[in-house]
């Protein structure tokens, strides 16, 4: 073969790995603006429930005490007797129901003791009927007397709810729910993302729980691959028409990513339009697949992506023509590989463990350098900038160089610390071998933000963002950690609940911000007091929490002076406050609620004894 020729081979092979090139930058720009599309759906759907969460929060915090004590009082009563609290009830709720719901509110449902229907304001000819038995959520509530929130089918509707437990004098009394539908998510999602929303529910699911004639006159059933579903028929918010609907069925690739059961997004056209179409699994409560969230995005940026990807093969063809005779006289295995690096973001290397060979654009914009010989001229290797600290790869690894002990160790994370501009930036190294060469190419991706980001999630977990103290959640992965070691070394700890006295009376004569400031004034007063080796936490509310490495008598002496150091400190706005101590010392086959409902039990005894004292459990 003559040598033109050769050059022409070359140059084809040369045009078919730059089409395979930006074919492979389309298929990334179409997956990850997919995934953009995703993350927004799902991002709008958790800031559409946690907006009316919020609602409800507000409601809670003013509500639940009145709420409480009407529920006690019809707790046992008699059928005069509820319907008259009932009565009650719709008068002083009403109002707000009736406004609620036009914006924020489908469902508003009060449950006694027993966890029947005490009031639907939904359905008020409805009630005492033992609606626990049908539903999941006010068994997990009812057995732990815990706040439940979830997507759950209902007889009359499927609703997403939000169950408050509800105490009065220490004591469980009932619960309420507040409900939104499908309707109002998806009005709240249009305002945080736009674009046009469906829920289809399988219908299966439907058949089993809600009534007969409410699916009737609710639903409408369409079909996907043998599977039917229903979605709700005669609504506003339902802006994906029964056409796009039928067209969607008939497509693979939707039939397909339903049976992934993953968050999906695909590419459609009709009617002369691109559009994608997101598939979000929707589960219920007891994180049972029901059904889907449909969201139809308009304007399709695919047809500006094949546009792209086309100009792009055509201008690289044109340019391979034109310049083929030069660039294979000049390409050099050096300049192909720069080019190559070039388009990295990361930092690129190519060495041999000692010299630095190659090294992209990315690298010399780092360290401050306008060509690879300036950098060489000082540095013969970048791992001269390797910050020695403990955990990351440094210049001699015991007697590897850094470069071996990667080779010799590649399924750990191998990172390092260097300095940009004073600023300590962290990469993740990536290693990749050239082949008959001894030659490596090492990729330095800056991980710093991402770290920067983990540590701020991970903060916003463990730590209540008022007192800046341990959170509930930490506190109990703590208290189950000290139930373990006492129950293996036979060690011993204490557990001290305290409570701040009348603290409802301070936020309603003051305003939560003074409330709040004499939850943090608390919080400081305590940690001096307290040793390093305690753990301190807010378990909820004015109610805060402390493991105590001692026994019983020693907690109760310390608790004793906690009071006293409490009792006598002036606070900033409302002089003297008082808190009541409940304590109890671990025993055998102790676990979290055990140890806790005791430490609660002595707490209530304290606030029942006059308060601003300390009770401990003589068992």
């Amino acid at each position: 073969m003559r040598p033109l020729h050769n050059y022409i081979f070359i140059s084809i092979i040369f045009e078919i790995v730059v089409g395979f090139y930006f074919y492979t930058l389309y298929t990334d720009k179409i997956n990850r603006y997919h995934e953009q599309v995703i993350a927004r759906v799902d991002g709008a759907l958790k800031s559409a429930i946690n907006t009316f969460e919020l609602v409800n929060d507000n409601f809670h915090s003013y509500q639940s005490d009145a709420l409480a004590e009407l529920i006690m009082q019809a707790n046992g009563a008699s059928v005069q007797e509820r319907d008259a609290i009932r009565l009650q009830l719709l008068q002083k709720y009403s109002s707000f129901y009736n406004t609620k719901k036009l914006s924020s509110m489908d469902i508003l449902h009060l449950f006694d003791a027993k966890g029947n229907s005490l009031l639907r304001f939904h359905k008020i000819n409805k009630y005492d009927d033992p609606i626990i038995k049908q539903r999941y959520s006010l068994q997990q509530l009812y057995q732990t007397y815990n706040y439940q929130k979830g997507l759950e089918i209902g007889i009359y509707k499927e609703s997403f709810r939000f169950q408050y437990p509800l105490f009065y004098d220490g004591n469980f009394v009932g619960a309420y729910e507040y409900g939104i539908g499908f309707d109002m998510l998806i009005k709240e999602m249009k305002k945080l993302y736009g674009k046009h929303h469906l829920f289809i529910l399988k219908s299966k699911n439907i058949d089993a729980i809600v009534d007969p004639d409410v699916i009737a006159s609710r639903y409408q059933k369409v079909f996907i691959d043998s599977k039917s579903f229903y979605f709700k028929k005669r609504s506003k918010h339902n802006e994906i028409d029964h056409k796009r609907l039928q067209y969607l069925t008939h497509l693979e690739s939707f039939k397909k990513t339903l049976s992934s059961h993953k968050p999906s997004a695909i590419e459609g056209y009709l009617d002369g339009e691109f559009f994608t179409i997101s598939i979000k699994p929707i589960c219920n409560i007891q994180t049972k697949e029901l059904g889907y969230l449909l969201s139809y995005i308009q304007n399709s940026p695919k047809p500006i992506f094949i546009k792209t990807l086309v100009i792009e093969s055509i201008l690289s063809f044109l340019l391979i023509l034109g310049a083929y005779i030069f660039l294979i006289k000049q390409l050099r295995h050096k300049i192909y590989i720069r080019n190559l690096i070039n388009l990295q973001h990361n930092m690129l290397i190519v060495t041999d463990g000692e010299y630095i060979k190659d090294a992209n654009d990315a690298l010399l914009k780092f360290f401050g350098y306008k060509n690879l010989r300036d950098f060489r001229n000082k540095h013969r290797c970048i791992c001269d900038f390797f910050l020695e600290e403990e955990g990351y790869l440094q210049k001699e690894m015991g007697k590897e160089t850094w470069l071996s002990y990667m080779k010799k160790n590649p399924n750990l994370k191998h990172r390092v610390k260097m300095i940009e501009h004073k600023n300590t930036k962290i990469f993740e190294l990536d290693r990749e071998d050239f082949r008959d060469s001894n030659d490596v190419v090492v990729s330095f991706r800056d991980i710093t933000d991402e770290l920067k980001e983990y540590d701020a999630l991970e903060n916003r977990a463990n730590f209540d963002t008022l007192t800046h103290i341990y959170n509930r959640n930490r506190f109990e992965h703590f208290l189950d950690k000290e139930i373990h070691h006492a129950e293996r070394y036979n060690e011993v700890f204490s557990l001290i609940m305290l409570d701040i006295d009348h603290f409802k009376e301070i936020n309603d004569s003051y305003g939560h911000d003074v409330g709040d400031s004499v939850l943090k004034e608390l919080t400081s007063l305590i940690t001096i007091h307290i040793r390093d080796i305690d753990i301190f936490a807010r378990w909820g509310g004015e109610e805060f929490m402390i493991i105590s490495h001692t026994n019983i008598t020693q907690a109760k002496t310390f608790s004793e002076k906690l009071r006293k150091v409490i009792e006598e400190h002036t606070f900033t706005h409302i002089n003297t406050v008082t808190c009541s101590f409940g304590v109890s010392q671990y025993h055998i086959k102790d676990t979290q609620d055990t140890i806790t409902k005791r430490c609660d039990e002595m707490l209530y005894v304290a606030k029942n004894s006059g308060r601003n004292c300390v009770v401990s459990y003589k068992g």
